[in-house]
């Protein structure tokens, strides 16, 4: 969920999410990267971790295609898997 609006951000800015799981704030690693940091995978520009209520801010360092994402694993054992992982992605264009 945001807190505020990535359509106006430009650089310098910070952008704020809430992330939940369930409807619930949750604590979880938050990565941002925008087009063009980096050809490696799992390379992100911007590392972070919401704290308990969720809360969290990525800082906007370029102009450009922006990507924040989140993941939340949940063991959940079944015959099939051993945890349920859960991902969002935000997309945004920066001026």
């Amino acid at each position: 969920m945001l807190t505020s609006n990535p359509a106006t951000a430009k650089v310098g800015d910070e952008i704020g999410i809430k992330v939940l799981s369930d409807g619930k704030p949750i604590a979880t690693a938050v990565n941002a990267t925008y087009d063009g940091f980096s050809k490696q995978m799992d390379t992100y520009a911007y590392a972070t971790q919401s704290k308990a209520d969720g809360t969290a801010v990525v800082k906007v360092t370029q102009p450009g295609l922006w990507m924040v994402r989140v993941q939340n694993a949940v063991p959940e054992v079944t015959n099939l898997y051993d945890r349920h992982v859960t991902r969002a992605v935000l997309v945004f264009s920066v001026k």
